[in-house]
C-alpha cells in the first residue's frame, strides 16, 4: 500500500522501533480499494496488527464503552475507516490516554481522500484530518503519526 504520513508533535519515528514497525506493517498490506470494502480493509489491518502483538479493542476505563482500536505497550492505535465526524472523538480519546500517562504516543490510520472516495461517501480522510489537526495543535498535544493509506 502507498502511504502518506504526517507527524503531529513528533519529529520523526526513525528512532522508535514500534512506530517504524507500524508504518512498515501497513505498507506491506495488499488490498484493492473498492466501493463498500472499508470493513474488509479494517479487518485486514487489525489482523496484521494483532499478529504483531497489538491488543484488540481497549476501553478507556471501567464502566464505560468508550474504546480505542488497540494498544501495544506505550502506544495506542486508532483505525478510522468510517464517518468523518468520528475522528474528533478519536482525538479526544487519545489525548485523554496521553494526559493520564497511559500511553506516550499514537498511530492514527485512515484512508487518503482518494481512497476514501473509492471506499464510500463522507469517510474520514488523511488530508482533511491533517489540515484540521493543525488548528488544535495546542489542545491535542499527544505525539502522533497520522498515516494515510492509498
Amino acid at each position: 500500500m502507498n502511504l502518506k504520513t504526517h507527524f503531529h508533535h513528533i519529529a520523526s519515528p526513525v528512532k522508535d522501533k514500534t512506530l517504524v514497525e507500524a508504518i512498515e506493517l501497513i505498507r506491506n498490506i495488499k488490498f484493492e480499494l473498492e466501493q463498500g470494502s472499508s470493513k474488509k480493509l479494517r479487518e485486514q489491518i487489525l489482523q496484521a496488527f494483532h499478529h504483531c502483538g497489538w491488543s484488540g479493542k481497549v476501553k478507556l476505563g471501567p464502566g464505560t464503552n468508550i474504546s480505542i482500536t488497540a494498544i501495544n505497550g506505550d502506544y495506542a492505535l486508532c483505525l478510522q475507516t468510517g464517518n468523518m465526524g468520528r475522528f474528533y472523538a478519536d482525538l479526544l480519546k487519545l489525548q485523554y490516554l496521553y494526559q493520564k500517562k497511559k500511553i506516550k504516543a499514537a498511530i492514527y490510520v485512515l484512508p487518503t481522500k482518494k481512497s476514501a472516495s473509492a471506499l464510500g461517501s463522507n469517510l474520514a480522510n488523511f488530508e482533511r484530518m491533517t489540515n484540521e489537526i493543525l488548528l488544535f495543535s495546542e489542545t491535542i498535544t499527544i505525539p502522533m503519526i497520522i498515516i494515510g493509506i492509498e
